[in-house]
């Protein structure tokens, strides 16, 4: 098992070729910055599957301190297009 954070804070737990995705969220860290809005979740509990890029997603969060999961199960033709089209991009 592999845990590594990209430059957006985003970690990733990978193991062979699975990975799972991790975002942690801090909202209370907003409120020492001056923003145009402040955004703050009390609550929040929800999953979801998405069958156009064969993932599973589940967010928690209370009184502003949460967490963000996916775990994509299978490689479906739309994500090779996707990686494909980010792969041409990236040598531009």
């Amino acid at each position: 098992m592999k845990l590594t954070r990209d430059k957006f804070g985003y970690f990733t737990l990978s193991w062979g070729e699975k990975e799972l995705y991790i975002q942690f969220g801090n909202d209370w860290a907003q409120l020492l910055k001056k923003y145009k809005w402040n955004d703050f979740t009390l609550i929040e509990i929800s999953g979801e599957q998405d069958f156009m890029f064969g993932g599973l997603e589940f967010n928690f969060y209370l009184l502003g301190l949460g967490f963000h999961l996916r775990y994509n199960y299978k490689e479906t033709g739309e994500m090779k297009e996707l990686v494909e089209l980010a792969e041409k991009y990236k040598k531009k």
